[in-house]
């Protein structure tokens, strides 16, 4: 029974769903130990990508930059989204029973003038950072 129903009276994709998690348990080796990995990774993803965007620079304004003869170059500054993703994968390694794994993008914006509206996305970048577990927190 699963939530107190028997199993032939669950659809065929509650079936499938109940399954998958019944088989899902045993993957989660060290059951609480990967749960703190993975709620403490959580926490320091989110630690991690606030001190890369307090790094990153403001766009510096465009009206700014000018070459020695007096025009404007074009200049090209980096940026890094807000939006990312976590995985945790385990090792097998007692020294570092798992890695987390972050996600996210950066972008070059290129500026051809002066104002915020001479500058455009000129190239993305899907970034991946691995951090070990060991001793029961991230380094890196």
């Amino acid at each position: 029974m699963i939530r107190g129903l028997p199993l032939f009276r669950l659809s065929s994709a509650g079936a499938v769903v109940a399954l998958a998690l019944v088989l899902a348990v045993p993957a989660l080796a060290g059951g609480s130990e990967a749960e703190k990995a993975h709620s403490s990774f959580e926490k320091f993803a989110k630690q991690w990508m606030t001190k890369i965007n307090a790094q990153v620079p403001a766009a510096p304004d465009p009206a700014l930059r000018l070459a020695s003869s007096g025009k404007r170059e074009p200049f090209r500054y980096r940026t890094v989204s807000v939006d990312y993703r976590t995985e945790l994968k385990s090792t097998g390694r007692p020294a570092a029973p798992f890695v987390g794994v972050l996600h996210y993008t950066e972008t070059v914006h290129e500026c051809q003038g002066p104002g915020r509206q001479n500058c455009r996305p000129l190239s993305t970048s899907p970034i991946s950072e691995i951090f070990p577990y060991q001793n029961g927190e991230w380094k890196f």
